[in-house]
């Protein structure tokens, strides 16, 4: 059997047997030793996946002075799990790509990794645990996105250690249409909805999916830290008072809105930006404010650039 390392509780036993204070020795221990990555996944019900605008937010985090690695699974790799998964015997060989684990980096701060980073990785044959716990103490944010459009890859995967929701969204829920008499026969009327409403409405339609078990072949029991949105106007700028009200409702219900991002749906693809746009300021402005309140709701600080 494999020997077991020796963990901090235990080092600091034998350390205070030898007459060291134990809390002194196991805070010694705890501060001594590497932080870890958090591994992150963003979750959707929409098809059109927003690959586009997390990766923005990502460079947005690492230009905030962390270090960020964007992973998925490679698709040669994919077809495999897939032939696996459908019970066809062998795994498809993944031909299209070399074996191993591809890294591509998009961004760093010109004084080096330590000030911001922004990578890339495809890993194409090796276990994701295997990759996550060989690179998450080089990171702080790990991001885990699918290998292709399929809203079922979108599910949390169980390495994941938080959730954050992402949706394309026209605008917030404003109206509801109700029938009702009229003299030739029953007519639609548009009812104004409460911010109250509106906001059980948001919940309802881009967090309910994850939760449901006809859907879903298990349920996942990992909270949903908060919901980003992306649109192709500012829903603020409408009504500001409605809008702040709805929000105010969100956090409430420890789901807070996190951001509305305002970006065309054609921007909503299944690819990364581009390199040259994810370090061009002007294009992350929009994402800025929105990458940042998400991290304070995941407790991760940014790192002033020095």
């Amino acid at each position: 059997m494999p020997i077991k390392s020796s963990t901090n509780a235990q080092h600091a036993r034998g350390e205070a047997r030898h007459g060291a204070k134990y809390t002194a020795a196991l805070r010694r221990r705890r501060t001594a030793e590497p932080a870890q990555a958090l591994v992150l996944q963003f979750v959707t019900t929409d098809v059109t996946l927003p690959v586009h605008s997390i990766g923005a937010i990502a460079a947005a985090w690492a230009h905030a002075g962390l270090r960020v690695m964007i992973t998925r699974m490679g698709e040669a790799h994919l077809r495999s799990v897939r032939r696996e998964r459908l019970g066809g015997g062998q795994a498809v060989s993944p031909a299209a790509a070399s074996p191993g684990t591809h890294s591509v980096e998009l961004w760093r701060h010109e004084r080096g990794r330590e000030h911001g980073h922004l990578v890339e990785c495809v890993y194409i044959d090796e276990p994701v645990q295997s990759l996550l716990g060989r690179v998450r103490g080089d990171f702080d944010i790990i991001v885990r996105i699918p290998p292709s459009l399929n809203t079922g890859w979108w599910r949390p995967h169980s390495t994941a250690q938080a959730l954050l929701a992402i949706s394309h969204t026209e605008d917030l829920p404003r109206l509801e249409r109700r029938l009702r008499a009229g003299d030739s026969g029953r007519v639609p009327r548009e009812v104004p909805l409460h911010p109250r409403q509106s906001a059980a409405l948001l919940r309802e339609r881009h967090l309910q999916a994850f939760y449901d078990c006809e859907d879903m072949p298990y349920q996942y029991n990992m909270p949903v830290h908060g919901l980003i949105c992306c649109g192709p106007g500012d829903a603020r700028a409408a009504d500001p008072d409605f809008f702040d009200a709805v929000s105010a409702d969100m956090d409430a219900s420890h789901v807070p809105l996190l951001g509305w991002i305002t970006a065309p749906k054609k921007l909503h693809t299944g690819h990364l930006p581009e390199r040259d746009v994810l370090r061009d300021p002007v294009f992350l402005c929009p994402y800025t404010a929105t990458a940042l309140s998400t991290l304070t709701a995941l407790q991760i600080a940014p790192r002033p650039r020095s």
